[in-house]
Formats: structure tokens, C-alpha cells, sequence
């Protein structure tokens, strides 16, 4: 009878703990399976050297934000949010009232390149004000970390420029380097507006000196202010 017992009363912790370790997998691979529809990834952003490519490329061809004529004597960077770089960039928080503050989360890469940096300032429409190249000394950009895109950037003069210095310090990449991804448009060519031609920028007063920052947001029109 004793040994009937112990017989019975090992089969049982064998069947309970045979059910034990069943809970334990269902509950693993519910943690690991069932439950990946929730929070889904954010899209990953682009590497490093890709966004360095991008921005030198941008400031070596010239725009709205100047042209580096040189190399860049000096690279400094950081993946930070829009709303951090706005901050870095203008010594203040972004705006909620602005049209840009719905882009306050989304990761941009911030550059500060230092070199020789030329801007173009238009004469006068009558001629009498030729115009003429300001030199700068640090350029200002600000990159979608998703796309590669050059959301805005300025020039800074010297004794103006912006303290990066808790950026980390990069340099160009040598050897090949991913491009960003593509991104289809979101409105077919044959249906996309005509641009609407921009009025030309005022020109400057005689004897007046350029002001230490210029810049132009390049994303859907919006002021960098």
C-alpha cells in the first residue's frame, strides 16, 4: 500500500510539473510573439558617415545657408530631436505656436562645420549696390535622420558662432558610404503645383553690415522662427 502511495504521488508532481513548465513557454512566447503588434519600431536613422556625406554635400553646393569653399577645418555633430537643435541653433525653445512644432520629436542630425564659408549678398535692383561675398566662419545645418534632407541651416560670422563645443567631433568618411533611403513622392510629377516664384530678398541699406546668422527653413515653407 506504502509503495502504491509513493508511486501515485510521484506521478503527480511529474504531471504538475510537466503543466508548470507548459505556462512557462505559453507565457514566453506570448512576451516574444503575441505581443509584437504592439508598439511598433520607429524607422531607424540614418548612420553617421551618411548624414556627414549629406551635409557636406550640401554645404559644398551652395544655397540659402552659403557655400563652403574649402575643406571643413572642423566637423562636430550629435543625433539630437528637432526641438534640441532648435534650441542649440537659437538659443531658445521651440515654439509651440509655430508651424514647426509638430516636428519636435523627430530626430534630426545637427552639424556645426567650421572652414571657409561664402555668402552671397544681392546688390540693388538699380545697380548702385553691386553685389558682394561675405565670408563666414561656422555653418549651421540641420539634417532629417530619417531621410537624409536638409531641413534648414545658417552662417555665423566670426565672434558669432555658436558653442558646439559639447558635440562630439567627427571626421569625413574615407571609404564608400550608404546613401539615404529613397522616399517616393507623395504627389505624382504630372500633378505637383507649379513652384510659386519667391520675391527677392530687399537688398541691404548702403554702409549696412550683414547680421551674424542668415537662414532659410527648407521644409514645407516654414520660417526657421
Amino acid at each position: 500500500m506504502q509503495h502504491l502511495e509513493e508511486t501515485k504521488t510521484r506521478h503527480l508532481t511529474k504531471h504538475w510539473f510537466l503543466i508548470g513548465c507548459l505556462l512557462v513557454l505559453t507565457g514566453v512566447a506570448v512576451a516574444f510573439g503575441g505581443g509584437s503588434d504592439v508598439g511598433q519600431a520607429q524607422p531607424a536613422a540614418i548612420s553617421a558617415d551618411t548624414a556627414i556625406v549629406q551635409a557636406l554635400r550640401f554645404a559644398r553646393a551652395g544655397g540659402p545657408t552659403g557655400k563652403l569653399t574649402g575643406p571643413a577645418t572642423e566637423i562636430r555633430g550629435q543625433l539630437m530631436s528637432y526641438a534640441q537643435a532648435h534650441q542649440l541653433r537659437h538659443g531658445e525653445p521651440l515654439n509651440p505656436a509655430t508651424g514647426v512644432a509638430r516636428l519636435a520629436n523627430q530626430s534630426v542630425w545637427f552639424f556645426a562645420l567650421r572652414g571657409e564659408i561664402g555668402g552671397q549678398v544681392p546688390g540693388s535692383p538699380d545697380g548702385r549696390v553691386p553685389p558682394k561675398t561675405v565670408w563666414y566662419t561656422q555653418m549651421v545645418l540641420i539634417i532629417d535622420a530619417t531621410t537624409g534632407e536638409l531641413m534648414g541651416g545658417s552662417m555665423r560670422s566670426p565672434g558669432r558662432e555658436l558653442d558646439v563645443t559639447s558635440l562630439q567631433v567627427l571626421a569625413e568618411p574615407r571609404g564608400p558610404v550608404p546613401p539615404p533611403p529613397t522616399r517616393a513622392p507623395t504627389v505624382p510629377p504630372a500633378q505637383r503645383p507649379s513652384p510659386v516664384p519667391t520675391k527677392p530678398a530687399a537688398p541691404p541699406a548702403p554702409g549696412r553690415q550683414p547680421t551674424g546668422e542668415r537662414h532659410e527653413w527648407t521644409q514645407n515653407g516654414h520660417s526657421a522662427r
